[in-house]
């Protein structure tokens, strides 16, 4: 069993693909083997504690896979990921968008013409993603820290930026007006300035901000789990600028002809894949703040990919984190350093931009709404106190267990 037992639960069903029914009868029929082999052994005896905290993990784990999984979901997003392998094959051969980012994931392919590989890749590392984002603990906590960085940073500005207008003199009083006047004119011009370009930060907290988030980098460049993740975050914002750039060029189209040429027909294998694998998250998140998260995002996109500025800053963004988390020996390297000081000072200037300021921050809130509704949902956390204590039953309680062995 391993840390993440929700984990082991959806990977099992993954490779063997049984219905919930199926699985829900062989959970029934594993409690109720435990509760009688737990009858049989004395009221305080370690062997009946043991088999009676299996059989409540059999319980909890059978809740889980119930509630998680109405609807046969997780079976529908491993059908729709085969089934989506084709139509994203075709769109990576046809469009010079996919093959100028066919290298820009952490998990690289290495012959470009090989475009049927690099979809199945995509789609395991999308499929990936909103696994992980369920299963992992240390993922979310990691997501959680890159949101209390950007924070730390809008925080930073915010604190730094003047508070009140200069003094008043005691000169006479005409002479005192006009000397406020120019104060206030010189003031408000610097502002304005300051509010372009980002207010200075304490070197010791840019140094901090940079050793935290190398740090997150370090730990991700080191689990091929959070690796395919993340390229699953690549996989889909790739998606999703692709169909934006799609409508645009198609916008004077009838709304039928959109539909037939566009990811979201209702025929599309990758329309169907991205709608369930949204379903599935917003079992754990909740499907309001998903759904806010989702919209607030898009239109946070679709501004980006309109700001030349903005577009090109996630670019250089995504280059540095795939350099960085493939070869993490050389985050310290001056290349490196140069970039990243360079990345800082700009992501400081977009994020005071008043175009984007409010909806990035509503963003970061909702990310992190979600993440904690996912810490605290109720099935999770139960099923992981389950497995923790029958690990403690196991491996850490003072005692040894003697279950009667019967032969043939």
């Amino acid at each position: 069993m391993s840390k993440h037992p929700a984990s082991d639960v959806l990977r099992s069903m993954e490779e063997n693909m049984p219905t919930t029914g199926e699985v829900s009868s062989k959970l029934d029929t594993a409690k109720e083997v435990l509760q009688q082999e737990a009858k049989k052994k004395g009221m305080f005896t370690s062997e009946r504690k043991i088999a009676t905290d299996a059989a409540e993990f059999v319980e909890s784990t059978k809740e889980f896979i119930e509630e998680k999984n109405r609807g046969e979901i997780f079976q529908e997003i491993v059908k729709d990921a085969a089934n989506a392998v084709d139509e994203m094959t075709k769109m990576f051969s046809e469009n010079k968008f996919f093959s100028d980012r066919y290298q820009m994931v952490s998990m690289q392919v290495q012959l470009r013409s090989d475009a049927r590989k690099l979809a199945q890749m995509r789609l395991t590392s999308l499929k990936s993603l909103f696994m992980t984002l369920v299963n992992s603990g240390q993922f979310r906590t990691l997501l959680s820290d890159i949101v209390e960085l950007v924070q730390t940073i809008y925080r930073q500005e915010m604190q730094a930026a003047p508070k009140i207008i200069p003094g008043q003199t005691q000169l006479p009083i005409s002479q005192e007006a006009m000397q406020f006047g120019q104060e206030a004119t010189s003031f408000g011009s610097k502002l304005v300035q300051d509010f372009k370009e980002g207010f200075p930060m304490a070197e010791d907290k840019k140094l901090e901000v940079k050793f935290r988030f190398n740090q997150i980098l370090k730990t991700i460049s080191n689990d091929p789990s959070y690796k395919s993740a993340i390229d699953g975050f690549f996989t889909l914002m790739d998606q999703i600028h692709f169909y934006m750039l799609q409508f645009k060029e198609q916008a004077g189209e009838p709304l039928k002809e959109k539909t037939q040429q566009l990811w979201y027909s209702e025929d599309s294998a990758l329309f169907k894949l991205n709608k369930d694998l949204k379903l599935f998250v917003s079992n754990f998140t909740g499907v309001e703040p998903l759904d806010i998260l989702t919209e607030d995002f898009t239109k946070f996109w679709q501004l980006a990919m309109n700001d030349e500025r903005m577009s090109t800053f996630f670019w250089d963004f995504r280059t540095y984190l795939i350099d960085t988390i493939n070869n993490p020996d050389t985050i310290d390297s001056d290349d490196v350093k140069a970039k990243w000081n360079d990345l800082f000072d700009r992501s400081r200037i977009l994020l005071n931009d008043p175009k984007y300021n409010n909806l990035w921050n509503r963003i970061w809130v909702g990310l992190q709404i979600c993440l904690e509704n996912i810490k605290n949902d109720p099935l999770q956390l139960k099923l992981t106190n389950d497995a923790k204590k029958l690990v403690q039953d196991l491996f850490l309680d003072n005692w040894n267990p003697q279950f009667t062995s019967h032969r043939d």
